[in-house]
């Protein structure tokens, strides 16, 4: 049998012939309680005491810490994504602006095209008019009896009272 009792107690065994023999008892007469298995042990148990290690507390600072970060990244992301989108609205917007200056030109161009004399003198004999030079003119005259006049009110009435009052006149006659 070789367990490890065994083992161990021929190994005692040869140190003890080659040592001293005076030096160490006989095994057998040692105080030693026997194992379970019956055999004696060839040293003692060696006791260790293990402490148990103390429970580190929960790192909030650390979550914490990595929630901000997070979040932090987060918004970051959101703004350029925001921000590529604004980008891509003022692409749109620029193209847009430029096919309306386009337009615009063209359409200054052809209103240019209108207000040209010969195209004016053109589109008036088409519609049948003629030039003043070739119509009679008639002079009229007016007498100094026209004349416009100003009714001054009595007292220097004005404004939203004097309307009123001649509301209320117009009504009196009417139911008179």
């Amino acid at each position: 049998m070789n367990n490890a009792y065994g083992s161990n107690r021929r190994s005692l065994a040869r140190n003890s012939s080659v040592n001293n023999r005076s030096e160490q008892p006989n095994i057998r007469n040692r105080d030693i309680r026997k194992c379970p298995n019956g055999r004696m042990p060839s040293r003692k148990p060696n006791i260790v005491t293990v402490k148990k290690k103390a429970k580190t507390p929960f790192p909030v600072g650390i979550v914490f810490t990595c929630v901000v970060l997070t979040s932090l990244l987060l918004m970051v992301m959101v703004y350029f994504a925001e921000i590529d989108n604004l980008s891509n609205q003022m692409t749109k917007l620029n193209k847009q602006i430029t096919a309306l200056e386009n337009s615009e030109r063209k359409l200054s161009e052809k209103l240019e095209a209108r207000d040209d004399i010969d195209m004016i003198k053109k589109r008036a004999a088409e519609m049948g008019m003629v030039k003043s030079d070739l119509l009679e003119h008639q002079y009229i005259n007016l007498t100094n009896d026209d004349k416009t006049e100003i009714i001054e009110l009595e007292g220097g009435k004005s404004g939203f009272g004097f309307m009123l009052s001649g509301i209320r006149e117009l009504f009196e006659g009417f139911f008179d």
